[in-house]
């Protein structure tokens, strides 16, 4: 049976954020969600990292290990997968750099996925109020592009729209924010 990945409100949310706060930057993040069975996996939250830093193997180690660490403590969840949004609006690939950390994810968790945040596609999602905006990659072989991310996402749209309009995005603090400020969290 093929594994099922749902991507839900609260992961929609902070990635999409962290994406609108740095329209300009490379940005990526950690999936955190949990596992149903064989079945199923759930992306519940998602925990920005870097938007300038992404390639420094230092820091992401760092913060791999942290992001660990908090998954120690809540027994709820574990790291389910990352997501990376390119710095261009028309690159639709998941990188070099992106795969090496994704393969540092699925070391830890070999049902691990990557999520490729298409811009264009997310430019569609939120005007249109809805569709699909992220493709989804599973690591067998090697990373590739598979069906079926599933999206749990209603009423998503429109409480990006009011976020965005508000500027609440601005307020989203990433992994690499909060090494330059250890206040910001």
């Amino acid at each position: 049976m093929v594994l099922q990945y749902e991507l839900c409100r609260g992961a929609i949310i902070k990635l999409v954020l962290h994406a609108a706060k740095y329209p300009h930057c490379t940005v990526n993040g950690v999936l955190l969600g949990v596992e149903e069975g064989n079945e199923k996996v759930q992306i519940v939250d998602a925990i920005p990292l870097f938007h300038s830093h992404h390639s420094l193997a230092p820091a992401v180690e760092t913060a791999l290990f942290q992001v660990d660490a908090l998954t120690q403590q809540d027994k709820g969840t574990k790291v389910v997968g990352y997501y990376h949004v390119n710095e261009r609006f028309d690159d639709k690939e998941l990188g070099q750099v992106a795969r090496k950390i994704a393969d540092a994810v699925h070391r830890n968790n070999p049902r691990a996925c990557a999520l490729l945040l298409d811009n264009a596609e997310l430019q569609s999602y939120l005007q249109q109020g809805g569709g699909r905006f992220c493709e989804l990659y599973t690591r067998e072989r090697g990373w590739s592009k598979q069906p079926g991310l599933q999206y749990s996402d209603a009423g998503v749209p429109d409480i990006l729209a009011d976020y965005i309009r508000d500027g609440r995005h601005a307020s989203l603090v990433d992994f690499e924010e909060h090494l330059e400020d250890v206040e910001k969290d």
